[in-house]
């Protein structure tokens, strides 16, 4: 079927420029553009005039709304008009879901569901109106079984920005009534048209984004300038189409009301100083004249009109609408961006719209929510909300922010399938899109983390609070993103060595997204075509499970934070030592991983809050005091023995001490036969020494798991890649320099 889409406008030259652009990703190809411009004096004729080759142009020389219309449908060649207003943008599919919604012989017209300015909420969904001209614009079912009755009080309707009728129909009609110069017009026209035996069809799917843009009728606060009109039209309305049904009094009744309405908005509006006091005055004469015209003009109607096709002649050849601008091998995809301005990624999905795939860009908004078409792309602001669960792992600053633009993605996705998303990995971006979906990723990164760091070392505690995610998530997303983006091979090799990890060329790229290069962008592309077929449904479960709420870093947490180079810059952070804690909290949550479903003990002094915090969990117990000693009393006489499956004991011992022996004996007992005790401990001494600590221990059944070689007091690690201890100078125990060490034990037998 073709169809004729009709855009009537009066002086709003920008917003019809944006309509007529959108309607260049309409994905059905059998459709023309009339354009119905009224007596506008703002530059709307020179716009058409750069269309004319496309669209077909005609004049209406009164702002009526009807009348202009019905010129639109006396042009229309297709086999369905539909009507779309010069403030609104339509979805990709909106054309080709009102086709399918004809989809038996009696449909006569078929609307959709309208969102508001902000393109989050609606404006309509299922409209139910009676033939007094009131409506519910969110009826919660649809009405198309019970309310398409001929002559029924109440029955389906559409908004005039998302409605379709046949043309056939139409002419049979008469068209709009031209008594309604705006407001009412396609409430009127469906009465009709369910009067005359077809069905009023509404689709939610056929969507319709509504800007509300100031005209002669309103401003751009949405009051109305002029309420004669609105008044009058109820008036006509209600008589021409209630008198018959529940009488001409129960009519006359509904403009009282109706009236009453209006005058309540005046008033508060009056209150709050946003129109003039004297408006009271204006409005008062002005709604008494209205109803008395309104009425009268329908009493003194005909039908004449209604039955007559002479306004619609034969129109000119069917001028199909020549600016579609849709790829052969259309993708859709979604652009994430980590702050409000988009910058470079916003350039980039400008350059892929222009290649004829439908782009979205999502960015954080401090603004509130709003949905956009900005020169070819879907753009997103959405407001960071607090999200209901988050990723122990993750920042919940950087958490919210990514889950907000994860429900996004899957707020679009209800309406149209992503194919791909595309998002940076700075900030823990990528954490969203591939916890929360299942829809192909490609990551960018532009400079990784770790060069970042060195370059412009943060603070100690933003390096704890935000960094260490930022490292952990970029080995991540590199691991599971299904597409990689990289803009050179030394990048890539970077990455390589820092994280341990050797990335699948097959499905790499490389691409700098600042960079006007069309060859990388058809790289790009093709990339995306490879992976909108692919299952990544295994691999998202595996980064699911282990990015739980509870712990998730199930793999060497040790190689990848303190691995060459950054280790070497760790050592000479915060006056030339690394905080101790970092280590014990990797080791911890490593050993977290693999420990059975029994709880863990935590023993801390909480000198260092964040490790501990979001370790928490139904799970663990902490114990928090200012020596061990007292620590482990308290924690045996909450538990008792030999409950933990592992002990993480973060208060600082020294192994020198000679009741070092009895602590760890008392802390084993805490735990499970098998289990894991981890202490954080001043060491020195030789080899000997600690071969002699060793045999004690294991008589009182605790194997000591460490290299009694590496404990002899050297300033540097044999090796980085030993995961189970990791030595550092503290220069503040008993009053000298010592070796710091998390050392882990086990418990073999029962303790004596």
């Amino acid at each position: 079927m073709n169809v004729s889409v009709v855009i009537s406008t009066l002086d709003r030259c920008e917003t019809l420029r944006k309509t007529l652009l959108s309607l260049s990703q309409q994905r059905y190809r059998d459709f023309e553009v009339i354009v119905v411009n009224g007596p506008s004096t703002d530059g709307t004729d020179q716009l058409l005039a750069q269309w004319h080759d496309r669209i077909k142009v005609g004049r209406c020389p009164v702002a009526n709304l009807s009348v202009s219309r019905n010129i639109g449908i006396a042009m229309a060649a297709g086999d369905i008009v539909a009507f779309i207003d010069d403030d609104a943008i339509p979805h990709p599919c909106w054309i080709e879901r009102i086709v399918d919604g004809y989809d038996r012989p009696d449909i006569g017209a078929v609307g959709g569901f309208v969102f508001d300015n902000t393109g989050f909420s609606f404006q309509t969904t299922y409209i139910v109106a009676d033939r007094f001209g009131m409506a519910d614009t969110h009826y919660p079912f649809d009405p198309i079984d019970a309310f398409n009755t001929p002559g029924g009080f109440r029955y389906a309707a559409h908004l005039g920005t998302n409605t379709s009728v046949l043309r056939s129909l139409l002419v049979r009609l008469g068209g709009f009534d031209e008594e309604f110069e705006y407001y009412l017009d396609e409430t009127d026209l469906c009465a009709r048209i369910v009067d005359s035996g077809y069905i009023v069809k509404i689709v939610p799917e056929a969507l319709v984004y509504h800007k509300f843009a100031a005209s002669h009728i309103r401003n751009s606060e949405k009051v109305l300038l002029r309420r004669y009109p609105v008044i009058k039209n109820q008036a006509y309305f209600a008589v021409k189409h209630g008198r018959g049904i529940r009488g001409f009094q129960a009519a006359r009744d509904s403009s009282d009301r109706f009236v009453e309405d209006h005058r309540r908005q005046v008033l508060d509006l009056v209150k709050r100083a946003v129109i003039p006091a004297n408006s009271i005055e204006i409005f008062e004469m002005e709604a008494s004249r209205a109803v008395t015209d309104g009425t009268a003009r329908a009493l003194a109607r005909t039908e004449a009109v209604e039955s007559s096709g002479s306004l619609f002649p034969k129109p000119a050849a069917f001028k199909r609408y020549r600016h579609r601008n849709i790829a052969s091998d259309r993708l859709t995809l979604c652009f994430l961006a980590e702050t409000e301005d988009a910058g470079a990624v916003a350039e980039v999905a400008a350059r892929i719209a222009t290649l004829g795939h439908t782009v979205h860009l999502l960015s954080p908004s401090s603004c509130g929510n709003l949905v956009d078409f900005d020169d070819g792309v879907w753009s997103h602001r959405v407001a960071v909300r607090q999200a209901a669960h988050y990723l122990s792992e993750v920042p919940a600053s950087l958490w919210d922010r990514s889950e907000t633009l994860a429900g996004e993605v899957n707020r679009i996705a209800k309406s149209d399938r992503i194919d791909v998303i595309y998002v940076p990995t700075n900030g823990c971006l990528a954490t969203g899109v591939l916890a929360e979906t299942s829809i192909p990723v490609v990551a960018t990164i532009q400079q990784p983390i770790a060069a970042r760091v060195l370059a412009q070392p943060p603070d100690f505690y933003s390096f704890v609070g935000t960094v260490v995610a930022e490292l952990w998530w970029e080995r991540q997303t590199i691991i599971f993103a299904d597409g990689l983006c990289v803009p050179d091979i030394e990048t890539l090799q970077y990455l390589e060595r820092e994280h341990g990890v050797v990335v699948d060329r097959s499905r790499l790229v490389l691409h700098s997204p600042g960079h006007l290069d069309p060859v990388s962008d058809v790289e790009l592309v093709s990339l995306f075509q490879k992976l909108r077929c692919s299952d990544n449904q295994l691999a998202r479960r595996v980064l699911r499970s282990s990015a739980a709420p509870t712990f998730s870093r199930q793999c060497r947490v040790g190689e990848f934070w303190f691995g060459s180079p950054l280790y070497s810059w760790l050592r000479g952070f915060s006056a030339g030592r690394v905080d101790w804690r970092l280590w014990a909290y990797c080791n911890m949550l490593k050993e977290m991983a693999n420990v059975s479903s029994r709880p863990v003990l935590i023993l801390t002094d909480e000198i260092h809050p964040y490790a501990i915090t979001p370790a928490r969990s139904p799970e663990i117990s902490q114990v928090t005091d200012a020596t061990v000693t007292t620590a482990i009393e308290n924690a045996r006489y909450e538990h008792g023995k030999a409950e933990f499956a592992a002990v993480f004991c973060h208060l600082l011992v020294d192994l020198r001490d000679k009741e070092c022996v009895d602590i760890l004996i008392q802390l084993a007992e805490l735990c499970c036969p098998g289990g894991p005790i981890y202490i954080t401990a001043a060491v020195g001494g030789t080899a000997e020494w600690h071969l002699a600590l060793r045999d004690r221990l294991k008589k009182s059944g605790i194997d000591a798991e460490f290299d009694p070689e590496l404990l002899g007091g050297a300033p540097e690690p044999r090796r980085y890649s030993d995961i189970r201890m990791e030595p550092y100078i503290y220069p503040e125990i008993n009053g000298t320099p010592s070796v710091v060490a998390v050392l882990r034990f086990r418990r073999n037998k029962p303790c004596a």
